[in-house]
């Protein structure tokens, strides 16, 4: 059997960042305390499980009310302007990890739509950056499996989630424009995501794709999608190495591992190392700690 981990895969800068940005706050003593982090920093359990133990507290917006004092740290993801203003209504102290891809994307309908353009946003429905982008500008939202809108203004511009497949966006794009559309691209693809798909994708030799991440996480999600679409293998979508322990992997020959952008280095190593050098003592078991998980 041949493992080979893809290239690029694992975190992003935006995920590094995020993550920086945060611990960077912990140790700040001149940061209002306790800190509390709106939703998931990143789609990956573990490190939201690791950033708890430093005393971080997650809340949803309906916690917002009962903060009396603190520091409320966006995600990565983007956040509603409604949210915003009400964390700043509250007194409370703001940091922004929004991802700068994220925000070059709200940067982007903001300038179409003040040229008069009518923005399709290509997303995937209650994913907290479509939700973002929804709530704060006036789109059209569109799905891989629902491409219909109501056709307001003359001028059409298509814009993605950053967490997208670019291979996908460019077949809404020729759908659309076949029934018709004049329709301006404006790719908004993160690089990071559309350089691990484009390593599955080159990945002609493997008969088996496995995707380490989070359920939650989008760009991980369709890391396994684009394997199955575009290359035709099989592909598993696991957390950490004790999912293996649900796989019979014994049938493949060329087995690559690839990553999310918000999944930890260390479990991608311990994903590595059971399949290159103790494939066969199962039951797996994670020997990771939580500050594992932060380390890049």
């Amino acid at each position: 059997m041949i493992i080979k981990k893809a290239n690029p895969c694992g975190f992003c800068s935006g995920v590094k960042g995020a993550i920086t940005k945060v611990i960077n706050l912990i140790e700040d003593q001149n940061i209002e305390k306790p800190l509390y982090i709106l939703g998931y920093l990143v789609h990956n359990r573990f490190i939201n499980d690791a950033l708890k133990t430093k005393k971080i507290k997650v809340i949803t917006e309906e916690d917002i009310f009962q903060i009396k004092k603190g520091t409320v740290i966006l995600t990565a993801h983007g956040t509603p302007k409604k949210t915003i203003d009400l964390i700043k209504s509250q007194k409370l102290n703001l940091v922004d990890a929004t991802c700068p891809k994220v925000k070059h994307i709200h940067k982007q309908i903001e300038k179409y739509i003040k040229d008069d353009y009518q923005v399709l946003f290509l997303g995937v429905k209650n994913h907290p950056e479509t939700k973002a982008i929804t709530s704060n500008y006036n789109v059209s939202l569109i799905t891989l499996d629902d491409l219909s809108f109501s056709k307001e203004k003359s001028k059409l511009v298509l814009i993605s989630q950053s967490t997208l497949s670019y291979l996908d966006y460019h077949e809404v794009y020729k759908k659309l424009t076949s029934l018709g559309h004049n329709i301006t691209k404006a790719e908004t693809i993160c690089n990071a995501t559309y350089a691990r798909q484009k390593a599955v994708i080159d990945a002609k030799d493997a008969d088996l794709v496995i995707v380490v991440g989070d359920t939650l996480s989008n760009n991980t999600k369709m890391l396994a999608i684009v394997a199955k679409k575009y290359n035709n293998v099989d592909s598993i979508r696991i957390e950490n190495i004790e999912d293996l322990n649900n796989y019979d992997l014994s049938k493949y020959q060329n087995i690559l591992v690839t990553a999310g952008a918000s999944t930890p280095s260390a479990i991608i190593n311990e994903v590595l190392d059971i399949l290159q050098n103790t494939f066969d003592k199962k039951p797996y078991k994670s020997l990771l700690n939580l500050e594992d998980y932060l380390k890049f």
